[in-house]
């Protein structure tokens, strides 16, 4: 009896197939927060907090407020359900890290769950504060999409590709735990960079339900994916916990975001903010425990190299200028949204690292970015601390933190660079006599043991031996665990795997010295063979001279009548031979 054929899976499904459903999925997405953001009452004004503690003030005016002049003041918005005095609160761009506390989370909703209903009505009036009255009819087609700024654009984008990144991974490498996990980092990227878009770049207000779903979903996004992002690590490059660990941290962290939601916090900053930034600090000691135990697998630790610049560049960087501000309370919001930007440094990192791709191009220089990377974060740590732990002006802030980090990290850092980056100088000069000696070598075993000693001492490979299908170039092969070296004259062509001792992966700059080593034995045996065409050539002319010349003397010896005169002949001619 034939069994009916099983519902296929996704885990089943061709990787183009995935892709097309992740991209449908994804533009769906966009476009449901593109109209949400659309449908919004369209005022024709942006406006930016005032001087004095009540009002706002009109950055630019268009369409139906084109009237009211830039620069002016507004301290009251009046409709037919009802009137209030806008304030800086509710200009608020990001709740999380600038509320502070909960019940000013909830008076700041309520006010723009307010200021909606005013704004949604057929005709407002906006009073000014010298006394003068602007009377705007709000679009009836909402927010031309022209109008939405440039960081709701970049926002959406920036969730997009991540998402297909992660997708794209994840249809290659479906049965990877950590192309899975990547996967759902990059789901959280489209559910909270689309989320905070929607709130981030609204005009003056929007309904105070649906500006607490879109803050939330995007706190419960960002929560998932440094959750993810700690179980991927707890599985990639090489698994450090079970598989219920990262099922574990991702409970966690919803955990977290539940009690935040039903408010066992009274500090918004610290419910959003504190375990984000402990779990940024714990990826940092996962991967130093990758380093420790990859130190013995090439791969394992350039795709870690990947990692740790992806995630140094993308995720230190906006916790260290966007989320660490907030605990101290400086508002950061107003540039949140480009911000996201680095997050694609992350996945697309990420991304190469999983799928191996291009590693042995990394080596020669991630250290120095990551060293550098660690210098703007020091320069940053101190100037906080002296602006705002030590309550120092700025200017003074900011000539001490120079001054510690030319004092102190510049030697810091060179003498760190000397000790990770530190690499033994090219003993071209060794190398080339070892080069000549092959050369010089009759053909043989002889020379190639000598062509295989000087590429041991250059690359310092674990295993060498015999190629069986040489190329007509030097190539890497096993993402830069072999190297082939092919047939150099008359030597045989050869495989090296697992260089400097196995510590490391054939990069680039090996198949440029191996081919100026090759390029050094063809010219010396090409000169040698020269010498040696020379040497016969002169020696047949030689030849020549001797048969000619003797020749002709012993024949006159042999035709000589007088026997004294053929002795001397033949005398002079031995001589002469």
């Amino acid at each position: 009896m034939t069994q009916p054929p099983s519902q296929p899976s996704l885990l089943r499904l061709p990787p183009l197939s995935i892709l097309a459903i992740a991209l449908a999925f994804g533009i769906a997405a966009v476009l449901a927060v593109t109209l949400l953001a659309h449908r919004q009452p369209w005022l024709g004004l942006r406006f930016s907090p005032s001087t004095t503690p009540e009002g706002v003030t009109v950055v630019r005016a268009q369409g139906p407020a084109k009237a009211i002049p830039p620069g002016t003041v507004i301290t009251g918005i009046s409709s037919v359900p009802g009137s209030m005095n806008p304030g800086p609160l509710d200009l608020t761009i990001e709740p999380d890290g600038s509320m502070g506390d909960y019940p000013t989370y909830d008076l700041f909703l309520s006010r723009q769950d307010r200021l909606s209903e005013i704004q949604a009505a057929p005709k407002i009036s906006l009073t000014s504060a010298d006394g003068r009255t602007f009377t705007i009819r709000p679009h009836a087609g909402g927010r031309p999409f022209s109008d939405l700024p440039p960081d709701f654009w970049v926002q959406l984008f920036v969730g997009l590709t991540a998402w297909m990144v992660s997708a794209a991974v994840f249809a290659f490498r479906p049965r990877d735990a950590a192309a899975r996990y990547l996967l759902l980092s990059g789901a959280a990227t489209l559910t909270f960079s689309p989320a905070a878009a929607i709130y981030t770049t609204r005009e003056l207000s929007m309904d105070g339900t649906l500006f607490r779903w879109a803050s939330d979903l995007n706190f419960f996004g960002g929560s998932v994916f440094i959750a993810s992002f700690i179980a991927l690590l707890l599985h990639y490059p090489r698994r450090l916990a079970p598989a219920w660990a990262g099922v574990a941290v991702m409970l966690t962290y919803l955990a977290w975001f539940v009690l935040q939601h039903v408010g066992f916090f009274e500090s918004m900053t610290f419910a959003r903010r504190f375990l984000v930034m402990i779990g940024v600090g714990f990826t940092f000691i996962l991967a130093a425990a990758h380093w420790f135990l990859t130190r013995r697998d090439p791969v394992a630790r350039a795709s870690l190299q990947w990692f740790l610049l992806s995630w140094m560049l993308g995720t230190s960087i906006f916790a260290t200028f966007i989320l660490l501000p907030q605990l101290f309370g400086v508002d950061t919001s107003s540039v949140q949204g480009y911000s996201f930007l680095l997050f694609l440094l992350v996945y697309g990192g990420l991304a190469f690292g999983i799928l191996r791709y291009r590693l042995f191009d990394l080596g020669d220089w991630w250290r120095r970015v990551a060293v550098w990377t660690l210098a703007v974060l020091l320069l940053v740590l101190l100037d906080m601390l002296f602006l705002l732990g030590l309550k120092f002006s700025s200017g003074t802030s900011l000539a001490l933190t120079l001054l510690i980090c030319g004092v102190v990290w510049l030697p810091l850092r060179a003498w760190i660079w000397g000790k990770v980056a530190k690499r033994s100088k090219p003993r071209q000069g060794e190398w080339f006599r070892q080069a000549t000696n092959v050369a010089l070598t009759p053909h043989g075993e002889h020379a190639g043991t000598r062509w295989r000693t000087l590429l041991a001492s250059v690359f310092d490979p674990l295993n060498m031996e015999a190629e069986s299908a040489p190329s007509d170039a030097v190539t890497i092969a096993r993402d830069g665990l072999a190297m082939i070296i092919p047939t150099t004259g008359p030597l045989d062509a050869v495989r090296m795997e697992f260089p400097r001792g196995g510590r490391g992966l054939f990069s680039p700059h090996d198949v440029t010295f191996a081919n100026e080593l090759i390029s050094m034995v063809l010219h010396a045996i090409g000169s040698r063979s020269a010498y040696e065409k020379g040497v016969t050539e002169e020696r047949g002319r030689i030849a020549r001279d001797m048969h000619d010349n003797i020749g002709a003397q012993l024949l006159a010896a042999l035709h000589s009548p007088d026997t004294e005169s053929k002795d001397c002949k033949i005398r002079e001619t031995l001589a002469d031979l």
